[in-house]
């Protein structure tokens, strides 16, 4: 099965790493994926988001029912309003997050992610790599898939209303990818391994899904390289060396 392509791909991504040794383990090919569940607790700062893992949103539903009650006669009627729709993804999901900010907005990303960036030149290659490398002895991996989702910055907001095969598409979407508009300047894309590893009720057995794994594509990734964030100067000369700026004169 092919990697799932859940958006139109930009043509580079960005993963940001606090340490450099973690870069380098990335650009060698193993390749970190985090337990969704796990960001609500288990890590800090800027990566940790209690609403991880659900979506929710507010929407206007003409359809609304309501429940009028006379005596002991109960009568549903008409009762156009909002509702708050929730959703979840009953799959265990691994992610990778990837960013691809404006040139102007470097700065808060690489303050919350880290300074050393690992530019991504063929997304969707890295995808299919991915895809390709899913290990049939990890349980977790076997049978997985792997899809890409823009982040929505939209959880807890009132939405246009949609139709019932919109609203069905975007449950499991908003479940893996939306977070709160307080988070927007993230810019964040999301590499997600649904998982359909059966999860033993036995939690002694070691069978909850594990806080993270890695993906070992087996080679480095000739289609991306690191830049370091200089001394000085960060947020311009990064976004040159990125490529996502043209050099000054002066440089």
């Amino acid at each position: 099965m092919g990697a799932t392509e859940s958006h139109s791909l930009r043509s580079d991504l960005y993963r940001c790493f606090s340490e450099r040794s973690h870069a380098d383990e990335f650009l060698s090919g193993r390749i970190r994926f985090g337990y969704l569940q796990h960001y609500r607790t288990n890590y800090e700062g800027a990566r940790r988001d209690v609403d991880e893992g659900s979506g929710r949103i507010r929407e206007w539903r003409e359809d609304r029912k309501a429940a009028v009650i006379t005596g002991s006669a109960r009568e549903m009627v008409d009762s156009p309003g909002e509702v708050t729709v929730d959703s979840e993804c009953g799959n265990p999901v691994f992610i990778c997050c990837l960013t691809a900010p404006p040139d102007d907005k470097w700065a808060p990303v690489i303050g919350d992610f880290g300074e050393f960036v690992v530019r991504i030149s063929d997304p969707q290659r890295f995808c299919s790599d991915i895809q390709a490398a899913l290990s049939d002895e990890d349980q977790w991996q076997h049978h997985a898939r792997v899809e890409v989702f823009l982040v929505e910055y939209s959880k807890d907001e009132l939405v246009p209303t949609r139709d019932a095969a919109q609203r069905q598409n975007d449950a499991i979407r908003l479940a893996i990818a939306q977070k709160l508009p307080k988070y927007s300047h993230q810019f964040e894309h999301r590499i997600a391994l649904i998982s359909y590893a059966p999860i033993p009720h036995d939690v002694e057995a070691g069978g909850l899904p594990p806080e993270y794994l890695y993906v070992n594509i087996g080679r480095p990734l000739e289609y991306a390289a690191l830049v370091r964030r200089p001394r000085r100067g960060m947020c311009r000369r990064l976004a040159e060396a990125l490529g996502l700026i043209q050099k000054s004169k002066d440089a």
